[in-house]
């Protein structure tokens, strides 16, 4: 088989078909070959379905990673997530899950973040959408026996209004900012619970997680009808139906706080790994191989969802009573991301064809390393105004990129980042006494800077590949949001 054939076969599209008013509607399928799975985006019954899902453990969203670039909430947000060794509020469960049993009143926080990603190759922006959402979660500490000296929390994130679940399927070769893609439009659940052992250490354990999606896809699979560069006579139209299942997924988050003094405290999480792919089976037929038409079986499966493993370690430092700075290195391992193209097999019953059948070509390691990424938070609180106490926030990161240069085939789009962060926090009493104890409001903005990077494509790179001769990326996601927190 030809190059030119090759990439037929590694090209194919799914889309998901959305059912309306009991009729059914395909959806078209963007210039990329993806698969899109459509969820609502109702709040009330989003809230309702994840805290329905902590008595009894079923529910259709996936996890993902964007507490790790646009925090939890503002308050952590504004302190450039440097977070590990404070986590005293709704956040822990993402923090550190060690820190909850520390809290010894239930608080709950909720709040609006919107992003807004500009990301360039070769100057021309690449299409990846402003993303609005709506972190949440909550601690609460456990009396009675445990004389709250035990905790559990949550915190999660659900993307805005109707949310378009797109993953995509890249032929080699293609530009991509593969860790943006998706990051910023995905759910992300985890539980956690919290136990302390000394009044100056405890520990806490969770999980991260992700349930079962089964969705009906609508697959074009003309491509794969080419093997031998002609249509298939008497080929049945495109647009087959598929269910695709998503298996579940729960996979362990622990962390560890230690209070060495009443100003000095330190904390440790582990974020072990997520990877999630889909499978998708078909049976087709194709001429060429043999005297008649063959039946082929063919199988297609991607990585879809990839949180690499972190370990945390975090400090914070009240410098002075109203002045408190802390900082976190992480570390990721991104040394274990997969290709996230097709990978794609044909074989078929007969002997005699599967010989004859040309072997496909499989997506190369992306050979990604491990990274060392470093967070500083500072927070300043004050009585500025009157009745209202004040705090002021502000931080900043530094996250080297973990794709290699790109001199080969493989365009993987990425560069070093810089995070700049600041906000503000008010706490105000509530009036008419509707609740005892004051509310908190935070606001936060950041802004995410990618270094410009240069490419430089070796000589026996294909003169169509998109990358040649070289090309230059860069960047910025600008992020804001608020939030409001309560303590019962």
């Amino acid at each position: 088989m030809g190059a030119s054939s090759q990439s037929q076969v590694a090209g194919f599209q799914m889309n998901r078909k959305v059912k309306t008013n009991n009729s059914i509607h395909p959806v078209p399928s963007p210039a990329a070959p993806s698969c899109r799975l459509a969820f609502p985006g109702h709040w009330i019954r989003i809230l309702i379905l994840l805290f329905t899902f902590y008595f009894s453990l079923f529910t259709d969203f996936v996890w993902a990673g964007p507490f790790d670039d646009f925090g939890v909430g503002s308050r952590d947000a504004a302190m450039g997530s440097a977070y590990t060794a404070i986590a005293d509020d709704a956040s822990g469960a993402y923090y550190n899950p060690g820190a909850l049993s520390m809290v010894k009143e239930a608080r709950f926080g909720i709040g609006y973040v919107h992003t807004n990603p500009r990301l360039h190759f070769n100057s021309q922006e690449s299409r990846i959408e402003n993303v609005k959402g709506i972190p949440f979660g909550f601690v609460v500490p456990i009396g009675g026996i445990f004389q709250k000296r035990a905790a559990f929390g949550f915190s999660g994130f659900m993307p805005g209004a109707l949310l378009i679940y797109d993953v995509s399927l890249p032929p080699a070769g293609q530009p991509d900012f593969v860790l943006d893609h998706h990051r910023l439009r995905q759910q992300t659940m985890i539980f956690a619970a919290s136990a302390q052992i000394f009044s100056f250490l405890s520990v806490g354990a969770g999980a991260q997680m992700s349930a079962t999606i089964p969705t009906s896809v609508s697959m074009h699979l003309d491509a794969l009808l080419l093997l031998n560069g002609k249509p298939t006579e008497g080929a049945p139209p495109s647009g087959y139906d598929y269910t695709v299942d998503v298996a579940y997924i729960l996979t362990p988050v622990a962390g560890l706080m230690i209070k060495f003094a009443p100003w000095i405290r330190a904390g440790v999480t582990f974020r072990d790994k997520l990877d999630m792919k889909i499978n998708v089976k078909s049976s087709e037929t194709a001429s060429g191989l043999s005297d008649s038409p063959q039946a082929l079986d063919i199988m297609i499966s991607s990585h879809i969802l990839y949180t690499p493993r972190q370990y945390v370690l975090g400090g914070a430092v009240d410098i002075l009573p109203d002045l408190t700075a802390a900082f976190d290195l992480i570390r990721t391992e991104w040394s274990g991301f997969p290709n996230p193209a097709a990978h794609i097999s044909i074989s078929s019953a007969d002997p005699e064809v599967n010989r004859a059948l040309p072997s496909v070509p499989q997506p190369p390691d992306p050979n990604f390393s491990d990274t060392l990424s470093q967070r500083f938070g500072i927070e300043y609180r004050s009585g500025l105004i009157p009745k209202i106490k004040t705090a002021l926030r502000a931080g900043y990161g530094f996250s080297p990129s973990p794709v290699p240069d790109q001199t080969g085939e493989s365009n993987f789009l990425d560069s070093n980042r810089h995070t700049f962060s600041g906000g503000i926090g008010l706490t105000l009493p509530v009036p008419w006494g509707l609740i005892a104890k004051p509310v908190e409001l935070n606001f936060h903005l950041r802004y995410q800077l990618l270094e410009k990077r240069r490419v430089t494509k070796l000589a026996s790179v294909p003169a169509d590949n998109p990358g040649r001769p070289g090309y230059t990326i860069d960047g910025n996601i600008f992020s804001g949001g608020l939030s409001l927190n309560l303590s019962f």
